[in-house]
């Protein structure tokens, strides 16, 4: 068989023979080689196959030259028959393994998209999570700074109001001070006037 082959390809041809098989008056590999237009080895390689897996009977006719293969007649069985007409042949086989292989490789990316979105889940609820606490910690610190403050204005009005009393007091003790000294002033003034030198 050509080794550049691919499988869809090789599946053609193995139906291929298999229908040829059934259809052509006295089928040989020969005719059948001129028909699908394919090396000679080549369908004598593939009828072995085909007949290794119970699908067609082959009689040896001849020996061709050796790089040419065994000549054989070709006879299709009732299983090679019901394997192409019943279950699809092997361009079927070729189609339910590619699909198989497809959605292998769905549930392959499927399993890797989920893998990716619970790592974005998983870093957008880490990243939702360090902001609200980040979020947590200035409001905490905006409170502190408020409380602080608070605290500062409750020691400024204190502070003021005892700088305001001890200003009253001294305006009161001046006060009373001045009005003592107005007293004795106007005692004297009063003692003087009333003094026999006045």
């Amino acid at each position: 068989m050509s080794s550049t082959m691919n499988l869809w390809t090789e599946s053609k041809f193995l139906d291929g023979i298999i229908k040829l098989a059934s259809e052509l008056k006295s089928p040989t590999t020969e005719k059948i080689s001129k028909t699908l237009q394919l090396e000679h080895r080549d369908v004598a390689c593939f009828c072995e196959e085909l007949r290794d897996k119970g699908y067609l009977a082959l009689l040896p006719i001849s020996t061709k030259g050796g790089y040419r293969g065994q000549e054989y007649i070709v006879t299709v069985t009732n299983k090679g028959l019901n394997f192409l007409l019943t279950e699809g042949g092997f361009k079927r086989q070729f189609f339910n393994r590619a699909l198989d292989q497809s959605w292998k490789l769905v549930k392959i990316f499927a399993a890797v998209a989920n893998s990716i979105a619970i790592l974005v889940l998983s870093y957008l609820s880490y990243d939702f999570q360090k902001q609200k606490d980040e979020r947590e910690l200035k409001l905490k610190e905006q409170e502190l700074t408020i409380k602080r403050q608070d605290a500062d204005a409750a020691r400024l009005k204190d502070s003021t109001e005892r700088i305001l009393l001890n200003k009253q007091r001294q305006m009161d003790s001046i006060q009373n001070v001045h009005k003592e000294l107005l007293k004795k002033l106007k005692k004297s003034t009063d003692d003087l006037q009333k003094s026999p030198f006045a």
